[in-house]
């Protein structure tokens, strides 16, 4: 399967479980979030590709613009495209865009040490031995590891400051892995 399709099967999974325009309250930073993308990371994304005619409010994104954006911040950068099982590739894809790539590639890290007893730094950087690692583990090893990295992640996202409010939608989206 080719890049593109893996990233167009990995995005049609995560529109289905990120909302519309909200104002921030109570969200991650207190800041407006349109299908997923805050005003900070469009506001990044404007600074870096300063030749694209994108909006300036987040409210005003459309759907083809969250999709260019979710590709450039969260796949082009990452080796995301290189993971071979869909259901690992899927799920580090939706951990990067809710916490971001450094974070989810710590948990995946852990979880691969804890599970496998590899010996991965953990450092955040989703590179060679990582994906390695990941694309040899027997598809009937799948389940015993995304049952562990499920637990793993609702750890690292009780962590975070709105985790009370979010807590119903967060553990259902990630227990969906």
């Amino acid at each position: 399967m080719e890049t593109d399709e893996k990233f167009n099967m990995a995005y049609d999974k995560l529109v289905r479980v990120e909302g519309g325009y909200t104002n921030g309250k109570d969200q991650v930073d207190d800041e407006p979030t349109n299908m997923g993308i805050k005003q900070s990371t469009l506001e990044k994304y404007l600074r870096n590709n300063p030749t694209k005619h994108f909006p300036s409010d987040v409210r005003d994104l459309t759907a083809s613009q969250v999709k260019e954006i979710y590709k450039n911040q969260y796949w082009d950068n990452t080796n995301i495209g290189k993971i071979n099982n869909d259901r690992i590739r899927n799920a580090v894809f939706d951990m990067g865009v809710m916490s971001g790539p450094v974070i989810s590639t710590k948990t995946l890290q852990q979880t691969l040490n804890e599970v496998f007893g590899e010996m991965l730094p953990v450092t955040g950087y989703l590179g060679k031995q990582t994906i390695g690692v990941i694309n040899s583990i027997p598809e009937n090893r799948v389940d015993d590891f995304m049952m562990v990295l499920v637990k793993n992640r609702l750890q690292s996202l009780r962590k975070m400051t709105n985790w009370p409010t979010a807590c119903v939608g967060w553990t259902v989206r990630t227990q969906a892995y």
